[in-house]
């Protein structure tokens, strides 16, 4: 399972589709069969993102006692490392 953690774009280059490209990057060649991370369940940016690019919220976490409760979203990555595969190299 991959962790994908932190992840923001400066408010000056939001809307721009770096968001996109540097997830899709992040999680091109990845070995793992999923990947999961937690959002705000008040970013809703951050949220439509996420489902636009294949995310599924599949539960509700809080990780610390002290912390808020996050959305617990999923994203299958067997189909983007077999895309991965047959991509030819440059």
């Amino acid at each position: 399972m991959y962790i994908f953690r932190e992840f923001a774009v400066h408010p000056r280059w939001q809307r721009h589709g770096y968001g996109q490209q540097i997830h899709d990057e992040l999680l091109r060649e990845r070995d793992e069969q999923v990947a999961h991370l937690l959002v705000r369940p008040d970013n809703d940016p951050a949220l439509a993102a996420y489902r636009n690019w294949g995310w599924t919220k599949v539960a509700t976490k809080q990780p610390f006692v002290d912390s808020p409760v996050f959305g617990l979203m999923v994203l299958d990555l067997t189909d983007r490392l077999a895309a991965s595969r047959r991509e030819p190299s440059l």
